[in-house]
């Protein structure tokens, strides 16, 4: 009797055992889990920094397409305080006789009407001022004509 209790309590020491070798690796698994957990999550992480990342680098593309317009857009410099530009096709020319420069037809871009009656030379027919090409897609010093101070224009005559 005393064996068969012995033996009892032998196999509920082994069944004891077991059962914390079984906890203990119930542990080791969350453990493991809880690690996959934060590798994914450590993942995640790297992702969503990728993805700022990104759409930083859109925004800053952007910004630089934005850019590229407002240069392509306001390609006329502007108008100055001190003078006036002027702008008009390649062969054009002023008679002799006062006119609008260019003229309701002209294709110009942003072109600025103002009277040149002062600046005509009545010999030549042509006048003194050299009026440059304007390109739509480019843009150079040699585009644009020199500035006329407002003191040497007369836009009233």
């Amino acid at each position: 009797m005393l064996l068969l209790l012995l033996l009892l309590l032998l196999l509920l020491l082994l069944l004891l055992l077991l059962l914390l070798l079984l906890l203990l690796l119930l542990l080791l698994l969350l453990l493991l889990l809880l690690l996959l957990l934060l590798v994914l999550l450590l993942l995640l992480l790297l992702l969503l920094l990728l993805l700022l990342l990104l759409l930083l680098l859109l925004l800053l593309l952007l910004l630089l397409l934005l850019l590229l317009l407002l240069l392509l857009h306001h390609h006329l410099p502007p108008f100055e305080e001190e003078g006036v530009y002027c702008f008009a096709h390649v062969g054009r020319s002023v008679g002799p006789s006062t006119r609008w420069f260019p003229d309701d037809n002209s294709r110009t871009l942003g072109a600025r009407i103002m009277k040149l009656h002062r600046y005509i030379d009545h010999d030549s027919q042509m006048t003194p001022i050299d009026f440059a090409y304007w390109g739509a897609l480019y843009f150079s010093k040699k585009s644009c004509l020199p500035l006329i101070l407002k003191d040497d224009l007369d836009l009233e005559e």
